[in-house]
């Protein structure tokens, strides 16, 4: 979670969001992009997420975003020209490819893009406006910044499943049959009642 919690955080961050700009969070119902649309909403940011299929919209609603789009989806991207009327001021990539790329072209002029290192294929540069990349970086500073966000009791880390440590095996087999919605939790002892 720290991990994830640092590359949502340092990526919004990147953005230098203002409250009142636009940003897209592409590949938002994942487990860094469900924490960037928090951060990002928790900044006065308007915040319209990607998410493909009725569950992952809902949540990424749940979790801050004011407008979905289903990237997969021509019709869908054609959307942020009513959702961003001037533009988008910001771009958020937790995935790349072809839907990225129709997404990028309703950044408005010397609009920002980020995107962690490891994302494939890498967003392609444009003459309006630069891509950024970064990693996250693990230091008491950078983790007393996330600490701040996660003490307001504001952040949800959204939960697919628990099982207790003794179960570890019929978790990994749960994650190799489908894609979960959240995180999968391993209980090392129980709370006491």
């Amino acid at each position: 979670m720290a991990a994830t919690g640092l590359t949502a955080l340092q990526g919004i961050n990147a953005l230098d969001l203002r409250p009142g700009q636009t940003v897209l969070i592409f590949g938002a119902s994942g487990a860094v992009g469900t924490m960037a649309v928090q951060f990002a909403a928790q900044r006065g940011a308007h915040v319209i997420a990607t998410a493909s299929g009725a569950a992952p919209a809902l949540l990424v609603r749940k979790l801050g975003a004011h407008r979905v789009i289903d990237a997969r989806r021509t019709e869908s991207i054609d959307r942020l020209r009513t959702f961003a009327p001037d533009g988008l001021d910001g771009v958020l990539a937790l995935a790349g490819g072809n839907e990225l790329e129709r997404c990028l072209d309703f950044v408005r002029p010397r609009g920002r893009v980020v995107h962690p290192n490891g994302i494939e294929p890498v967003p392609m540069e444009r003459l309006t406006f630069r891509v950024r990349t970064f990693d996250a970086v693990a230091s008491p500073r950078e983790f007393d910044k996330l600490n701040r966000y996660l003490r307001n009791g504001k952040v949800r880390v959204p939960i697919a499943a628990s099982y207790p440590l003794g179960k570890a095996a019929q978790a990994h087999q749960r994650l190799d049959r489908a894609h979960l919605l959240g995180r999968m939790v391993l209980q090392v002892r129980r709370d006491p009642e």
